[in-house]
């Protein structure tokens, strides 16, 4: 199981739960990937062996991977200037392909990686 938190001061953070249920140390997904600024929200889906994290910060949706290895990629934007003001994300795993929602001037935009 992973678990992913945002701190008080904004950063992203990362445990998981291991198969005989010890729980592994958090370790600072910003560190790993590249910072994001005002962090607001972060949701998450599995694929395979790899979680896919979608983040809302600055108003915009940014996507990393934390490969079944431990890696991490970098934070991609994935909101485009047509979808400005990003205030809320939800991703899902749809026969195994990132589903991605976001909501901008109370609207519902959606895309498919």
């Amino acid at each position: 199981m992973h678990i992913l938190a945002v701190s008080n001061s904004g950063g992203l953070f990362h445990t998981i739960r291991k198969q005989d249920g010890t729980w592994g140390q958090f370790g600072d997904v910003f560190a790993a990937t590249n910072a994001l600024g005002n962090l607001t929200q972060v949701t998450a889906t599995s694929i395979g062996y790899d979680l896919h994290v979608v983040a809302v910060a600055d108003g915009k949706a940014f996507h990393t991977v934390r490969l079944a290895n431990g890696t991490w990629t970098k934070f991609g934007q994935i909101s485009s200037a047509s979808v400005p003001n990003v205030t809320a994300a939800a991703a899902a795993n749809v026969k195994g392909e990132l589903q991605v929602t976001v909501i901008s001037g109370g609207k519902p935009y959606h895309t498919i990686r």
